[in-house]
């Protein structure tokens, strides 16, 4: 049974703020609360006690939903979200669309319901909590009679669709962040769950059949050889997890998950390295991790295989095959490696640093693991 690397002790998986996870999560069971109690309310018997009440917890969770969503965007200055995980550009444009998006709809379906009680005809408070009645829109409930007849039904019907949008994007959303963590196995969902929800994740993670092992990290190093003006130059990676799952007798049901701090990046000198981790190569402030997964391995001679999988490094979601020795030694299991990647497939070398002259487009990366056995 060959090892199976555990990640490495170094760096936790980067959570967003807590101010920004409670939010997230108040307005997630809000709007669940609100898709629930509105498919409801509607099919129970009209003029009933049972529909007035849940109407007025419907009205009064929207409200709620307006005031998370204001509190959260104006705490957003002092608590900003974390940046994408790295995906490739048309990926990370929708991703970003839909949460724009879906932020938007938590203001604009509350307010729509608000302005809907506002030019209802039915003078029916919206009550809180102990007692606290939200006022209507002023402008809106003085309105003439006949004025408010015209508009209710035409609110009413934009509320329905703009709340269904709202209800298909929350549930979009929840699948890509599922989808995100089962089968890209990255951090998206980790990072934005709550810490007691934390060992459910664990249970419904995939669990290597592999015996476990663990990286020595004074004896491992991930690095890069990159050519600048003709001299070639050495550079590592400090921080970065891995998981690797293999036995040799099933070489076809490995897996790799490597995750890498991109801001760890040094070459040792101090111009170089800046100018490295900038926006217009790696941009570890817009891009702070790239992230390697590949199920399968392919044996190509004796305790020589190749992986082929995928690399997300920056915006970009290119295919990577990297080439591998393993080798018992009397401190452990020894594997080393690497890949060749072009730089300019990742838009790493922008604006003035597009061209060749200067930088050449090949980038060797390369690995040396020593791994013993958890006893």
């Amino acid at each position: 049974m060959m090892p199976t690397l555990e990640r490495p002790a170094p760096i936790p998986v980067p959570r967003h703020p807590r101010s920004v996870i409670l939010f997230h999560w108040a307005a997630a069971g809000l709007i669940a609360f609100l898709a629930a109690s509105g498919w409801t309310m509607t099919r129970l018997p009209p003029g009933g006690e049972a529909q007035f009440a849940l109407y007025q917890f419907h009205k009064a969770a929207g409200i709620a939903v307006l005031l998370v969503s204001l509190a959260r965007l104006a705490w957003r200055p002092f608590a900003p979200p974390l940046p994408l995980v790295a995906a490739t550009s048309g990926p990370a444009r929708l991703a970003r669309l839909v949460h724009a998006t879906l932020f938007a709809l938590t203001l604009v379906v509350p307010l729509a319901g608000w302005a809907l009680v506002s030019v209802s005809r039915l003078d029916i408070p919206v009550d809180l909590v102990a007692g606290l009645v939200w006022p209507r829109i002023p402008v809106l409930a003085d309105l003439a009679p006949v004025t408010k007849a015209f508009w209710e039904p035409v609110i009413a019907r934009a509320h329905v669709v703009l709340a269904t949008g709202l209800v298909a994007l929350s549930a979009l959303h929840a699948a890509a962040a599922i989808f995100h963590h089962v089968l890209r196995a990255d951090a998206t969902l980790r990072r934005m769950l709550p810490f007691a929800f934390v060992p459910c994740l664990v249970l419904a993670s995939p669990v290597s059949r592999a015996t476990d092992w663990t990286v020595d990290r004074d004896r491992s190093t991930l690095g890069f050889v990159g050519t600048e003006t003709g001299v070639p130059f050495q550079g590592r990676f400090t921080r970065w997890t891995a998981r690797i799952s293999f036995d040799p007798a099933h070489p076809q049901e490995a897996r790799i998950d490597a995750e890498v701090d991109i801001a760890s990046a040094t070459t040792g000198e101090t111009r170089r390295d800046a100018v490295m981790r900038g926006e217009e190569w790696l941009d570890a402030a817009g891009f702070p991790r790239a992230l390697f997964s590949a199920t399968g391995f392919r044996p190509i001679g004796e305790g020589v295989y190749e992986a082929a999988g995928t690399l997300a490094l920056r915006d970009q979601r290119r295919p990577v095959v990297l080439r591998f020795a393993l080798r018992e030694t009397a401190e452990g299991t020894r594997a080393r490696g690497g890949a060749t990647l072009i730089r300019t497939a990742y838009g790493i070398g922008r604006g003035r640093w597009s061209g060749l002259q200067f930088v050449a487009a090949e980038v060797a990366v390369e690995f040396d693991l020593l791994a013993r056995q958890v006893p």
